[in-house]
């Protein structure tokens, strides 16, 4: 399964928001990818960036569907990308439990 050009553009850009610094200006490119997200990342985890976990949960069911998605499947172009988001969202889901 290869990304779209929308779902990669995305991907992309939650991807520069892991690797940036979350105390930096990226809270503006958060409000890009969710409108509300700054509210919202207060209300979860304390992580800055977890605001962007609800988009990020919507697009990656929209691209899912009810099919199982890994990163075999993802094609090779789009791999190392959809890595880092899964792992983004794997960590968001489970770091209240630590």
């Amino acid at each position: 399964m290869d990304l779209n050009a929308d779902d990669r553009q995305f991907f992309a850009a939650v991807v520069k928001i892991i690797f940036s610094n979350p105390f930096d200006d990226a809270r503006a490119d958060i409000r890009a990818l969710a409108p509300g997200a700054s509210r919202a990342a207060s209300t979860s985890n304390n992580h800055p960036f977890a605001g962007v976990v609800p988009a990020l949960e919507e697009r990656l069911g929209k691209l899912t569907g009810s099919a199982a998605v890994t990163l075999k499947t993802v094609g090779a172009r789009d791999r190392e990308l959809f890595g880092y988001v899964l792992l983004f969202r794997i960590y968001h889901r489970y770091v209240d439990h630590f």
